[in-house]
């Protein structure tokens, strides 16, 4: 793989393990850390609804990898349709590879071609693979016979849907590792009146750090209303 395209399909790495709500997650979030740590090798494929915090994970794997001093690599697969199937070769010499939107490959014969011979590679290789994707391995959409073989071999997930209590955790949380207080009445507001998925959740607050910052004013429920338009 050239520099260039290495440097095409490079991802920044915006989240941690430490900034995700578990809620029913336990086991999996256990799993994934202890495969970013070299603590254990092999195949994670993980699904659930759109938002609900798969590319969360898959970064946080990536970067607890750099913590570990393990070569680990996270790719989002819409953006690797822009790239020649060729993009991925040499990636088999890392560590591991987390794969984000894997079913987003699915019907483009030249990349699930190469995704399934890239499989292989790694297996040589022993290198740990991470895939996401909005749908089981089961039912996902891929038209290679031997791909979708790879993938329902992978040891599967599905992420769980937070629950209230976990939902008004992960905004006060994310509200304070920004550095500011965000109190009940303000966290049910949001709520009660937004998009509840992790990813709607995150945006609001960076939204309301940002706007808060810029006017200098304290996050109370009137300036939410005048920020989000609601």
């Amino acid at each position: 793989m050239s520099q260039q395209l290495t440097l095409n399909i490079m991802q920044p790495l915006a989240f941690a393990f430490d900034t995700f709500v578990e809620g029913s997650n336990h086991q999996l979030v256990a799993r994934l850390k202890m495969l970013s740590t070299g603590g254990l090798s092999g195949n994670i494929y993980i699904w659930g609804e759109q938002g609900s915090g798969k590319s969360h994970l898959l970064q946080a794997v990536c970067q607890q990898c750099q913590q570990s001093s393990i070569q680990g690599i996270y790719l989002n697969c819409r953006q690797l349709l822009e790239l020649p199937a060729e993009a991925i070769e040499g990636l088999e010499h890392m560590d591991l590879v987390a794969l984000d939107d894997i079913d987003a490959l699915a019907g483009h014969q030249e990349w699930e071609e190469a995704m399934f011979h890239f499989y292989n590679r790694a297996q040589i290789e022993h290198t740990s693979l991470v895939f996401s994707a909005v749908c089981s391995p089961q039912v996902i959409a891929v038209q290679l016979p031997d791909l979708k073989t790879r993938l329902n071999a992978a040891e599967t997930y599905r992420v769980n849907r937070l629950g209230d209590v976990d939902k008004h955790q992960l905004l006060t949380q994310a509200a304070e590792q920004r550095g500011f207080y965000l109190n009940d009445e303000v966290a049910n507001f949001i709520m009660q009146r937004s998009d509840r998925d992790m990813a709607s959740l995150h945006r609001i607050i960076e939204h309301l750090d940002h706007s808060s910052l810029t006017e200098q004013r304290k996050i109370t429920v009137p300036f939410v209303k005048k920020v989000l338009g609601i």
